[in-house]
């Protein structure tokens, strides 16, 4: 007999099911079509890859044992009404199994078997998906396999746990895959690789437009910013070539499952591109969403070599080395490998690729390999056809948004600077990246950095063997990317990213060293010595004190908005003096800088200020730029390591109290205050509340959500958990490292159809299992029981006033930046009426003294529901205020007052204080004092007096 468990199991699965089969997959059936008409051609893949994999001393001997038990004809059974067909597959797959029975493989070589026995197969197959694409997303959950096809989908599983991309055990079973597949496409002839290059286009092609930017424009439907971001991708992924589609197609399909995510899809099409195309992915990763922008950041570190094919690339390798320069100092040190290679690493100007040495090189070099890094041809012509690729695309974007009528000024204002940074970003990677063009100042930068780091034994550079303009060999430092390092050093990656942020600060202020380029892949750990590596260190500029001095200054007046002391700085920081005497500059800076309350943050006002400077033809210095973009990729990439690296502590102790308090004065105590008070105050409203208080594991939340299946059967309303991937959905806050949760639940209305007053479904959001086990966190009380209180105010709010109900309903639907202020306000409401319910319920939540707390820890847990119902309450009167007057205009044009943010400050203080003070008590505060019948009796408080009272004596029997 299934018990409930098993139930819901089942119930999950078929949802599962359903939904894939749902999924739009009709563009696969031409791709499948293609596939059968040049069986041939993939038949010989298939072979080449089975040779590859044979003749591996380390390939897994059972793989081709579980090849041979599965009779893969059969899976397809259900799906084939002609008996023909079914006949003919199961007769290819048999001739297979007998060859593959054979314990000599040397069969696999030979034309007969390709031609007889593969092709065949393949031309089934492909014939059967072509008429059921549907039955592809099976293919990627061997779970439903085994379910819905019992011993024939066991028997499959056998067989796709072969690729990463649909098995999560292939990783570990073919760590090498993705270089076998490349060799394998070695052994075939160049006219079938072009062949196979224009198919690989079409799908990945495919997959781009009906796969990833649809879930990419619903993971950011809600975010203004993708406007830009959508259309920007869309763009660039259009102009990924046929060669460079084919690798990205490898390496799609040997990217491990768990892996492979929408973002990552993107990143890997963008690193084939290569080139300028890496460096705006950086500069575009600082306007996405967390998830995103990770993905982004990262492309450059496995980007595409020399040229799209990895067989050219190596042959344009031998082509260098064959020089007479290199040839006659290193032919007698190197050992070149007899089949192309893929590249060790990528360079925005070229690859680079690690050789073994001999003996005798090992003997006079002290090194086991050296980095042979080599440019592209015509990489200067190159270059200046994607900036104006990019340029034409950010531009184009541009135009549409300020002809789309929809939007308003303070959102079209930052949509069109989002683009002009895009532009600016275009061109100042376009002039670093010409200027990278000669390989001997790499050289002579290390040599300086080396000089300069002489007393930070923590971080070193590497040496150089032989430079040239066109290529150098260089030791290959000890170490792997820092972020990626970091993983098995956790509770040492603050003193990791510590080091990194004083070395590079060290640089810029007291030697006058500017490396524009310090992002990850740029930046090894040694975890053994927990020794940091600068590598491709070609774009650095070296400054004089003074223009140090005046840097310094410029920032000053950035962040004090002082226009006049801005402009005095710049006179020494731009190429053309003269073009700052205009009053049209002034006047525009003026206004700008004196805007009320600036709401799109310090990093897009600065934008917006390098705006203006463009906009008006003052051309700022190319290593000023490179010092702005490099201290933001230092800020970046220590967060990235670690959410509580010291940035902010140790770029204060380079400005000096003396400095700081004379430009205070000279700019005004009033103009200081309002300016610093509207900063915080924008930090404050951009970071997530810090959920604090005791956790839920999967036991209370399996035991919810059947409580929430008999309120949908009991028809009370219906509420649904789903359980999803912070990675995914930005809604679930995480620290900017990606390894804690700061925001657990998020609760989203969906109404369902279009007639009111329809039907609305609570939807509450919150980690999947496997990614809280995965990263040892759990689901916080806070935020989870509150989004039950919102529900429930709600459902009273329909029972008293319908109308009011679907107002708050539909403002809820709405992007944050597109409701009015009256719909802020109804929205308020609920969220204040919730909290008081929530601080009711849960204030005496450890007076039980077996709880284990003291006085003074109860004590502050009551104080800090106070507080944050204190600090909601006054948003609230705030909205309520403004919507007297402007009830029915847009949120974004809502102007914030200094008396305002002062008193949200002082509120978010005490609470911050607060928090603190109980995050102190390391012990407790965590695990739930109460059991799950009175749990569930707290959070389904009104809502659960609706269900049946049967389950309500089975939870809770009568005491005799």
């Amino acid at each position: 007999m299934r018990t409930q468990k098993d139930k819901i199991r089942l119930k999950r699965r078929s949802k599962t099911l359903k939904a894939l089969l749902r999924a739009d997959l009709e563009w696969v059936s031409p791709i499948a079509r293609e596939v059968h008409e040049n069986a041939e051609l993939f038949a010989k893949v298939v072979s080449s890859l089975l040779v590859t994999l044979s003749k591996k001393p380390d390939f897994p001997q059972k793989t081709f044992a579980n090849i041979r038990k599965s009779t893969l004809s059969q899976v397809f059974l259900a799906a084939i009404d002609e008996t023909e067909l079914l006949t003919e597959l199961q007769a290819a797959f048999r001739s297979f199994s007998e060859h593959l029975s054979s314990a000599d493989l040397s069969f696999l070589e030979s034309d007969e078997f390709t031609a007889n026995t593969l092709s065949p197969a393949i031309k089934r197959i492909a014939k059967i998906f072509e008429k059921n694409p549907r039955l592809i997303p099976l293919l990627f959950h061997a779970e439903l396999l085994e379910n819905e096809l019992g011993a024939l989908g066991k028997r499959l599983s056998q067989v796709i746990r072969f690729l990463p991309l649909v098995s999560s055990r292939a990783a570990s079973l073919f760590p090498e895959i993705r270089e076998q597949c490349f060799e394998a496409l070695f052994r075939l002839g160049e006219t079938d690789r072009e062949r196979l290059a224009q198919f690989a286009e079409r799908l990945t092609r495919g997959l781009f437009e009906q796969f990833a930017i649809p879930k990419l424009k619903k993971i950011l439907e809600n975010d203004p910013k993708g406007k830009v971001i959508l259309p920007f991708l869309h763009d660039v992924l259009k102009l990924i070539p046929a060669e460079s589609s084919l690798n990205a197609l490898v390496s799609i399909v040997c990217t491990p499952k768990e892996e492979l995510s929408v973002h990552r899809l993107i990143s890997i099409a963008i690193r084939e591109l290569g080139g300028l195309y890496l460096k705006t992915a950086q500069v575009l990763s600082e306007m996405c969403p967390p998830n995103l922008a990770r993905e982004l950041r990262s492309s450059q570190d496995a980007a595409g070599g020399v040229f799209p094919s990895v067989e050219k690339s190596f042959a344009h390798l031998l082509t260098v080395l064959n020089e007479n320069e290199v040839r006659n100092s290193w032919q007698h040190y190197l050992e070149l490998p007899d089949l192309p290679c893929p590249h060790f690493a990528a360079a925005s100007v070229g690859a680079i690729y690690e050789l073994r040495l001999n003996a005798q090189g090992r003997e006079k070099y002290g090194v086991e390999t050296v980095l042979v890094k080599i440019q592209r041809p015509a990489l200067k012509e190159l270059l200046e056809i994607q900036a104006a690729q990019l340029t034409r695309i950010a531009s184009s974007i541009r135009d549409n948004i300020v002809a789309d009528s929809s939007l308003g000024s303070d959102l079209k204002q930052e949509l069109t600077g989002m683009c002009d940074a895009l532009m600016r970003g275009i061109q100042h990677y376009f002039q670093q990246c010409s200027a990278e063009l000669d390989f001997r100042r790499e050289q002579e930068n290390a040599d300086i950095i080396r000089a300069s780091l002489k007393e930070n034994s923590g971080v070193v550079v590497p040496r150089y063997f032989h430079t040239h303009p066109k290529y150098l060999l260089m030791e290959r430092m000890r170490g792997i990317k820092v972020t990626r390092s970091v993983q098995t050093k956790y509770l040492e990656r603050r003193e990791i990213a510590d080091r990194l942020i004083r070395s590079y600060l060290s640089l810029l202020f007291d030697r006058g060293i500017v490396w524009a380029d310090p992002h990850p892949g740029n930046i090894l750990l040694d975890d053994r010595t927990l020794t940091v590596s600068m590598i491709d260190l070609n774009p650095c500029f070296i400054w004089e004190s003074d223009t140090r001095e005046q840097f310094k200054s410029m920032l000053y007046r950035l962040m004090l908005r002082d226009v006049a002391g801005l402009l005095d700085t710049l006179y020494s920081l731009v190429g053309n003096p003269e073009a700052l005497h205009n009053n049209k500059l002034f006047d525009e800076l003026t206004k700008l800088m004196s805007a009320d309350g600036y709401k799109h943050g310090t990093a897009y006002f600065i934008a917006d200020v390098m705006r203006l400077l463009a906009e008006n033809g003052i051309d700022l210095r190319i290593e000023v730029q490179a010092a702005m973009r490099g201290l933001t990729q230092l800020a970046i990439t220590a967060t990235s390591i670690s959410a509580r690296n010291s940035f902010a502590l140790e770029l204060r102790k380079y400005f000096g109290l003396r400095d700081i308090v004379n430009t205070i004065f000279d700019v005004g105590l009033l103009r200081v205050f309002r300016v610093s008070t509207a900063i915080i105050f924008q930090h404050i409203q951009q970071s997530p509340v810090i959920e604090i208080g005791p956790t839920l594991d999967e036991r209370d939340l399996r035991t919810l959500a059947r409580r929430l299946l008999e309120l949908r059967s009991a028809g009370v309303c219906e509420i649904r958990f789903r359980r999803v991937s912070p990675e995914e959905h930005a809604n679930l806050r995480q620290t900017p490292d990606g390894l804690a949760l700061i925001v657990s639940s998020d609760l989203q209305l969906a109404i369902l159809d279009k007639i009111r007053p329809a039907q609305v479904r609570y939807i509450i959001e919150l980690p999947s299992s496997f990614w809280l086990r995965e990263r040892q966190e759990f689901v916080k009380l806070t935020s989870f029981a509150r989004n039950f209180a919102i529900i429930e105010c709600l459902e009273q709010l329909r029972r008293k006033s319908l109308d009011d109900y679907w107002r708050t309903v539909e403002a809820w639907n709405k992007p944050a930046h597109q409701r009015t202020v009256n719909e802020l306000g109804l929205i308020g409401e609920v969220k204040i009426a919730a909290r008081r319910l929530f601080q009711l319920r849960f204030s005496r939540l450890w007076d039980n003294p077996l709880s284990g707390l003291g006085k003074s820890s109860r004590l502050f847990w009551r104080i800090l529901l106070a507080l944050e119902m204190r600090r909601e309450y006054s948003e609230q009167k705030f909205i309520e205020l403004a919507s007297k007057t402007k009830a029915h205009l847009p949120v974004a044009s809502l102007a914030v007052g200094t008396v305002h943010r002062m008193r949200i400050l002082m509120w978010e203080a005490l609470l911050r204080f607060t928090r603190w003070r109980l995050s102190k008590h390391r012990f407790s505060m965590s695990l739930l004092p109460i059991g799950i019948d009175e749990l569930e009796s707290i959070v389904l408080h009104n809502l659960g007096r609706a269900s049946s009272p049967s389950r309500r004596n089975r939870s809770h029997p009568r005491k005799k």
